[in-house]
């Protein structure tokens, strides 16, 4: 199937009568989506599509594009970056909730999403779905080649990454054991005032940023073992 990079954009202004058509095609899409995802290992929850298969987790999240086509919206991350995460900040309750969580919880790893648009000369929404669910299983067939090495190397070099791609490749350090890269990158906690003004990398509690909870954590774990 034709895709795109390039994202097209709803026009300003929609008549009442487009409104109504695009409303009634995305409706049509998203019941025809469940119907042929049912059974076939992907689950639905708020309009995404995602699944855990083997070590790994991927969600697509799809929309209609006006008229034709349908924008998507790709990730995936090992199955064992958001527990390690939990464990981190003292969340190991999260390992209870449903594997939904992973894609739409408040305190989760959230990789960077990679949007694609797809069948730009389609119309029929049945169609689309069809495409949607087909992008999605070529996407998981690529994921599932990956290692955590692979996906690693992707934030080299690592003192280049800020926010929630530095949190990341911490945890990413972490999971191939590469403690002293993932403490160095953690910083030596010197920093000083809210956090606020610093790197949080995407989360912190109490004023205590994620990289002091991994640091913690970190001389927490050698000191046990």
């Amino acid at each position: 199937m034709a895709s795109s990079t390039e994202i097209p954009t709803f026009p300003l202004k929609l008549s009442r009568q487009e409104r109504k058509d695009q409303k009634e095609r995305t409706k049509a899409f998203e019941k025809e989506l469940r119907a042929l995802a049912k059974g076939t290992g992907w689950r639905s929850a708020q309009g995404t599509l995602f699944r855990a298969q083997g070590d790994w987790f991927v969600s697509n999240l799809p929309t209609l594009a006006f008229q034709r086509g349908v924008v998507v919206r790709w990730t995936h991350k090992p199955m064992k970056i958001d527990p390690l995460f939990w464990s981190i900040f003292g969340l190991d309750e999260n390992n209870k909730m449903p594997l939904s969580f992973r894609d739409q919880g408040a305190w989760t790893i959230r990789p960077a999403t990679q949007q694609f648009y797809l069948s730009e000369d389609v119309t029929d929404p049945l169609k689309l779905a069809e495409d949607t669910l087909a992008y999605s299983n070529e996407r998981l067939a690529e994921v599932e080649m990956l290692t955590i090495e692979n996906l690693l190397s992707e934030y080299e070099p690592f003192s280049s990454n800020k926010g929630m791609r530095r949190t990341i490749a911490v945890c990413l350090l972490l999971l191939v054991g590469r403690e002293n890269e993932a403490l160095e990158l953690c910083g030596d906690g010197n920093d000083s005032g809210s956090v606020f003004d610093r790197d949080s990398g995407g989360f912190a509690h109490d004023n205590i940023t994620f990289f002091d909870a991994a640091r913690q954590w970190i001389i927490a774990n050698r000191v046990a073992t």
